[in-house]
């Protein structure tokens, strides 16, 4: 006797789940949108990562561990570099920033790039 097909009744696009590091700080105002204890600075550099990281439709929906690194300025966007950082699971449809072969980022220079 042949096995019956599953039924599948999502239909497409389905959320994705991916990915973004982001500063550990943030994580309770990107998860439970609780600002206190941030600077306007930090909520603003939470802000902008957050539209540069996470589709408009999506949301941080879990975090991990913290952990130290020397390039939290990628990261982030800060002007300084070490920081504690965390992995944060998002749901959405990533963004995906509009990057030259030059390595520059929305015609902007990256000096991060490896061949800037």
């Amino acid at each position: 006797m042949p096995m019956p097909k599953a039924n599948v009744s999502l239909s497409p696009p389905l959320p994705s789940i991916y990915t973004a590091i982001g500063a550990a700080c943030w994580a309770s105002y990107l998860i439970n949108g609780d600002a206190s204890g941030l600077s306007n600075e930090e909520r603003e550099l939470a802000d902008a990562w957050l539209a540069r990281e996470v589709a408009a439709n999506g949301a941080i929906i879990d975090c991990g561990e913290p952990y130290f690194t020397w390039h939290y300025d990628l990261f982030t966007g800060a002007a300084y570099r070490g920081g504690d950082v965390v992995e944060g699971l998002a749901n959405g449809t990533r963004q995906t920033p509009n990057r030259s072969k030059s390595g520059s980022i929305n015609g902007q220079p990256n000096t991060h790039h490896p061949n800037a």
